[in-house]
């Protein structure tokens, strides 16, 4: 293992890996899975986690400092190992899911990035190397974490290498979620120019700033909704339960503006009075207040 690794695992040593590592990068990958944990690259190189996408391309996760240049040399040297060893990875593995002919991906993950980090490896996120950080986001709930992807203005992240975009999210749904679905995500992207929406087949979430506060996914038969400030996702079966979504999206949103957070015991809805404008038609407001 590299210095760099070293001091990446230190930092992400409180980091739970069945609990926030693998559903984020099933997020971000849509159909991920996980083969093999801390592969032996070659040259001191180990991948924490290997896997494949729902596209059959090989992935190699590695944790990271994010800080300095050696976290631009880990990827760079990562990346040229596994694609000289593809072939040979791609047999130890032994999953049918996997693709050979496709190059592998290189997933960092680190608490932050810095600026630099980021700029010298712009010309490679979201194609053959991915940027992920860890963000915590507390409430009187409680805390949750997430993996937010990073990279080049305007693009959605992980799921940008494989082109998915909310439709394909949509495309994916049975029949019946997916008008359901389709309703709720235009409404969430009319709420704000600067929110950004990472996809893949199987979740939509939604950010901004770098920081997630909504997410739509599904999850077995159903459509899920979940929101940082609440404990436990919220299961979508109709109209209603899309509404109360996306009262929850909003009252969250609200929040990081620091408009405010929704209070239903006090009554305190006037932050979400204020957004409903951007988000939903006067036909649907009017609707939304029934």
């Amino acid at each position: 293992m590299t210095r760099e690794q070293s001091s990446g695992r230190r930092a992400l040593s409180s980091l739970s890996i069945d609990e926030v590592l693998v559903p984020g990068l099933r997020e971000g990958l849509g159909g991920f899975e996980v083969i093999e944990s801390d592969l032996e690259l070659g040259g001191g190189l180990r991948a924490d986690l290997v896997g494949v996408d729902g596209g059959g391309r090989i992935v190699m996760v590695l944790l990271t400092s994010g800080r300095g240049s050696k976290t631009v040399l880990l990827a760079l040297d990562a990346h040229a190992r596994v694609r000289r060893d593809l072939e040979l990875i791609a047999r130890h593995l032994d999953s049918p899911r996997i693709r050979p002919e496709l190059p592998p991906r290189i997933v960092l993950v680190a608490r932050c990035f810095s600026g630099r980090v980021i700029e010298r490896l712009m010309p490679l996120l979201s194609r053959t190397i991915d940027a992920m950080e860890v963000h915590t986001l507390a409430s009187s709930e409680g805390e949750r974490t997430y993996l937010v992807p990073v990279g080049p203005p305007g693009a959605v992240g992980l799921a940008s290498a494989t082109n998915d975009t909310p439709e394909t999210f949509i495309e994916a749904l049975p029949e019946d979620l997916a008008e359901l679905a389709r309703s709720l995500i235009e409404r969430m992207e009319r709420m704000d120019e600067e929110v950004e929406a990472a996809a893949s087949r199987t979740a939509v979430s939604w950010s901004l700033g770098g920081q997630a506060f909504a997410r739509l996914a599904l999850a077995g038969s159903e459509l899920r909704g979940s929101v940082p400030a609440r404990a436990e996702d919220r299961p979508i079966h109709s109209r209603v339960d899309a509404e109360l979504f996306l009262d929850d999206a909003l009252a969250g949103y609200a929040g990081m503006l620091g408009l405010g957070e929704l209070d239903e015991e006090e009554g305190a809805r006037e932050p979400i009075a204020e957004l409903l404008p951007h988000v939903l038609t006067p036909e649907e407001i009017e609707a939304f207040r029934e």
